[in-house]
């Protein structure tokens, strides 16, 4: 299981190999392309084994009417990932980094998952905190592939120790990360092209989890001294 250090590390891995790997590109217009959560379909699964799951992707060409991008005629590009952990995400961190020195800021307008977000710039991307809401856990469900073992299905129910893994699928707990790219006098300012990597944070950061740790050993030893005395 990925521990905070993990998540540190896997960070700067991805800033050196973005940043470092490629020529940086400045947009000297100001504007930033948004950031949000909204619903999506086919997805990479967040699990207890890969807490915090890390996908790259180009930015690509809104077609003009609007199906492509949520903001017709920009640049977009829609990460989707499935909470397969079994709890219920009452936040989420996503990490952003790209190799073209863009400056990322929320989309206000993206509520329907989320309605809060906080971004903070951190050394080799943007830290987006998104609450105020919820996404639920996926659950696994039996699918007959029309193999004998679906006969059990009807006799056990599901799940059931005839059942191999291909007859498994996790159905709903998914979410897309929405990068959009706005549009400046009819050009966006992430071009088509522009490779972006989000990660998903869903495990304790280091600070967060020696604060938690010692919080709790304080609390342990204070109540043995109380004891004592």
């Amino acid at each position: 299981m990925c521990t905070g250090e993990n998540v540190k590390i896997a960070r700067l891995v991805l800033a050196f190999a973005l940043f470092g790997g490629s020529a940086a590109l400045a947009f000297a217009d100001g504007v930033d392309p948004l950031v949000g959560i909204k619903k999506g379909g086919g997805s990479t699964p967040i699990t207890i084994t890969n807490p915090n799951p890390i996908v790259t992707g180009t930015l690509v060409q809104d077609s003009g009417d609007g199906k492509t991008c949520t903001i017709a005629g920009d640049t977009c590009l829609q990460d989707v990932f499935q909470n397969q952990l079994g709890t219920t995400l009452t936040s989420l961190t996503i990490f952003v980094t790209s190799p073209s020195n863009l400056t990322f800021s929320c989309n206000e307008a993206e509520t329907d998952i989320f309605t809060n977000c906080q971004v903070k710039p951190l050394n080799g991307g943007f830290d987006f905190f998104f609450s105020g809401g919820s996404v639920a856990s996926a659950t696994l469900t039996c699918v007959p592939d029309g193999d004998l073992d679906d006969l059990s299905v009807l006799i056990f129910g599901c799940p059931n120790k005839f059942l191999n893994a291909d007859d498994y699928k996790w159905v709903g707990g998914e979410f897309a990360v929405d990068i959009e790219g706005i549009l400046t006098d009819g050009v966006p300012d992430a071009p088509a092209g522009t490779t972006v990597t989000t990660q998903v944070i869903t495990s304790p950061e280091p600070g967060s989890a020696s604060m938690l740790l010692f919080g709790m050993l304080a609390f342990g030893l204070l109540k043995v001294a109380r004891r004592v005395a």
